[in-house]
């Protein structure tokens, strides 16, 4: 799993020799690799030479590289990402495919100055806006809380020209009034959703929405929070 993750490194050998033994400290029991955001700051500035400010003082949670898979992004690919943060996902998208639409309410600043200084930003265009039912929803997460323009799917698909053929979606809860109206999906191919419900209905409801328009769907259940009873990745591929 961590060659197929790290393809785009394992052509250089001295880097992968030096990150290979520290992967296996972070295996879980499920053979999926955890590593810490410092950690992943630092493995982006060896494979792009980019020093990218990921918020480490806004937030310290771990994260699974495998949220960062971009084994299946093709070089044309348009990729919508909701929920960019601090541009990581985006950055890295845009070194591979052609185009990278970055939707991001609170955390705007750091991603801004991180996709200036990136080697790609030209590929990258920022909105501020939140996502979900169209509308003013209250943001509130990091330790940051603002009231923002919401945006639905429909609605973002209609404004993105050329219109995204990937969405990597993680709106903490947001997704379900995002999705759920969303008719016509356009040139979409896939979708990766971070689901976040204490609903499992709310979750069957949204399968069930993607079954309807012509998507296979598979998750990946990750361990619940307190937060959430349901908390996972959802794939949708057609």
């Amino acid at each position: 799993m961590i060659e197929r993750l790290f393809f785009k490194i394992e052509k250089i050998p001295f880097l992968w020799q030096a990150l290979s033994w520290s992967f296996l400290k972070y295996m879980d029991e499920k053979n999926e690799v955890i590593i810490g955001k410092d950690n992943l700051s630092w493995l982006v500035k060896q494979v792009t030479g980019l020093k990218l400010d990921i918020g480490l003082d806004k937030y310290d949670y771990l994260e699974e590289l495998m949220d960062y898979d971009l084994t299946h992004y093709k070089s044309n690919d348009i990729v919508l990402i909701i929920g960019a943060g601090a541009g990581l996902g985006a950055i890295l998208a845009a070194t591979t495919c052609m185009k990278v639409y970055a939707v991001e309410p609170l955390l705007y600043d750091i991603l801004k100055k991180n996709v200036r200084q990136s080697t790609v930003k030209d590929k990258i265009m920022v909105f501020t806006h939140a996502f979900g039912k169209n509308g003013e929803i209250t943001c509130e997460y990091w330790g940051k809380k603002k009231s923002v323009e919401s945006k639905d799917l429909s609605t973002l698909l209609n404004e993105l020209n050329p219109s995204p053929t990937i969405i990597k979606c993680d709106c903490e809860g947001c997704e379900f009034g995002g999705f759920s109206g969303c008719e016509d999906y356009k040139n979409v191919r896939l979708i990766e959703l971070e689901y976040h419900t204490n609903s499992e209905q709310e979750l069957k409801k949204l399968i069930d929405h993607f079954r309807d328009h012509g998507f296979s769907v598979n998750l990946r259940k990750k361990v619940p929070v307190p937060e959430y009873k349901h908390i996972g990745v959802l794939y949708a591929r057609r």
